[in-house]
């Protein structure tokens, strides 16, 4: 492409390019990525570092089938197979992490664990990169995760919602539990000036800024 900066390889020019962008799964580049043409006998044919913009390109000596390994730093290795001939050949790549996060949602107050709780991971630019319900014993897992902080969101059915700093580390799991406490309830029964019970009456909460905080 225009303006991208070609990849660090160290092969030369036999065959129309393979090339393309190196990405994370949530579509952001990824730097420094490795990028090896692979031979039918398991030889390295070619082999290049994906630039600041994810971008990389190689070529293959001869023209033939050939597999492609893109592989990084805390990240889960990739592999294609391409034909390289006298035609680029444009193959974008994604790399997942190879990091996750799990544990386990309970009531503050028995300390059951919480089934259906509804968790979600956001990462620091705001962006929920996963969301997951937990199971029948209150758990959850999160995995292909890159390395980094996030932030925790945690909500459930008459629960109030609760969020929490976590930092995922380089290629193992990481445990979180949480707890979450019982939400607040109002009731009452709806009458008449006189006395007199209103059925089907419509009533509404509303917080101090006069928003709808419940029906």
């Amino acid at each position: 492409p225009l303006g991208a900066p070609l990849a660090v390889t160290d092969a030369g020019p036999g065959t129309a390019p393979v090339q393309g962008y190196v990405r994370r799964p949530d579509g952001t580049a990824l730097a420094g990525a490795t990028v090896t043409l692979i031979d039918p006998a398991g030889g390295q044919a070619a082999r290049a570092s994906s630039g600041d913009d994810g971008w990389y390109q190689l070529a293959a000596p001869t023209a033939g089938s050939y597999t492609l390994i893109a592989m990084a730093a805390s990240h889960q290795p990739h592999a294609s197979a391409v034909h390289a001939g006298d035609q680029p050949v444009d193959l974008d790549v994604l790399l997942a992490g190879a990091s996750r996060l799990a544990g386990t949602v309970r009531t503050a107050a028995t300390g059951a664990p919480l089934a259906g709780a509804t968790v979600s991971l956001a990462d620091p630019r705001g962006e929920v990169v996963a969301a997951r319900s937990t199971d029948e014993h209150g758990q959850y897992v999160v995995a292909d995760l890159a390395p980094g902080r996030y932030t925790l969101a945690l909500s459930a059915p008459g629960c109030q919602p609760a969020a929490m700093p976590v930092t995922v580390t380089d290629g193992d799991a990481t445990s979180q539990d949480a707890e979450l406490r019982a939400g607040a309830q109002v009731h009452g029964r709806a009458r008449t000036a006189a006395g007199t019970p209103m059925p089907d009456a419509r009533v509404m909460l509303l917080d101090s800024d006069g928003n709808v905080a419940g029906l």
